[in-house]
């Protein structure tokens, strides 16, 4: 498979699973692992466009993302 052909299927914008199910996997997650964890810090790694932050919202008090990709505006 060429990289081209590769990249078509890793865009954001055409993640069926990304869009529909993570969401909602993530949000019944995060707050259990936030209690486990013993508090609101956390470093995400593979965090693509932060949804775990946005997520937790106000229950971080350190968030720390890091992705190969740059966030798209």
């Amino acid at each position: 498979m060429s990289a081209q052909h590769a990249a078509a299927y890793a865009a954001p914008e055409h993640d069926a699973v990304r869009r529909t199910l993570e969401p909602a996997f993530f949000a019944s997650l995060l707050p259990q692992l936030l209690v486990r964890a013993g508090g609101g810090r956390v470093l995400d790694l593979g965090c693509g466009d932060c949804l775990a932050a946005r997520l937790a919202g106000p229950a971080l008090t350190d968030y720390t993302g890091v992705d190969h990709r740059a966030l798209e505006d």
